[in-house]
């Protein structure tokens, strides 16, 4: 927004933005586990990519997270992990240093998580997200096939057993559901329990298959077997359809109030 509209001026855009590395070694989203705010991002770089804010005052540049607030939480997390003498933080400009610094710092955020960091930082965003959504309140995650069944994961599974319910896998036969990893992915939605329970929640396991793009339409002509649809389209359908259905509902609840 910044590079295409410069000079422009904006009001509270809740675009947040944390640094990774630096004095303080920063891990990016996940200060969100010890912190409840993070800097509106035209209140850290507003001044460098020439955007003002006229409308609101300076102490207004920040995003407010508290614990248990949001109704739905979506991640497409990074699956950085360190291992075989690769750093979680490989990013550019950063020093070796640096990297050994905001591993410390991440060891530090997620010590009292159920979280093993040979897992990579995804189960890391999945304890943040169980941090910050409310009771009843929707999660919806990106994440690698590995999460179902690595040793790595057997904490953060439990978890996602014990803090919520009406879980749903969905995994891809096809491998990758992202056009840049390359891996094998599955999605995973969960509603929060409003009370944690040592009864493990049951979950529901999808593959779904290519659907056929005359299901359900009379054929015409053409060949016998049609084209299918690409496995990814119909994987988010049926991810998302619980989170449209609770959006409906809690619209139609909010017109009777």
């Amino acid at each position: 927004m910044a590079a295409v509209g410069q000079g422009d001026a904006y009001g509270d855009t809740q675009i947040g933005w944390v640094k990774v590395g630096g004095n303080k070694a920063l891990t990016g989203s996940l200060e969100y586990l010890e912190a409840g705010s993070i800097r509106d991002i035209f209140g850290e770089v507003g001044a460098a990519a020439s955007v003002r804010s006229t409308h609101l005052p300076p102490q207004r540049h920040s995003i407010s997270v508290p614990d248990a607030s949001l109704n739905h939480v979506l991640m497409n997390p990074p699956y950085s992990r360190t291992h075989g003498g690769q750093s979680a933080f490989d990013i550019a400009g950063l020093s070796d240093r640096d990297r050994a610094a905001c591993q410390k710092r991440w060891r530090e955020l997620v010590k009292n998580e159920p979280v093993n960091n040979q897992a990579g930082m995804a189960a890391s965003f999945l304890a943040l997200a169980r941090q910050k959504v409310k009771p009843g309140g929707r999660i919806g995650f990106v994440l690698p096939l590995t999460a179902a069944f690595a040793d790595a994961w057997s904490r953060t599974r439990k978890m996602i057993e014990e803090d919520f319910e009406d879980i749903i896998a969905v995994a891809s036969s096809e491998g990758s559901l992202s056009a840049d990893t390359g891996m094998q992915e599955m999605l995973l939605a969960a509603t929060r329990r409003q009370e944690k329970s040592r009864q493990r929640s049951p979950i529901r396991c999808v593959t779904p298959r290519p659907i056929p793009l005359s299901l359900g339409r009379r054929q015409r002509s053409g060949p016998r077997h049609p084209p299918s649809r690409p496995q990814s389209l119909v994987i988010l359908r049926v991810f998302f359809l619980d989170f449209l259905k609770e959006t409906k509902i809690t619209k139609k609840e909010n017109r009777r109030k």
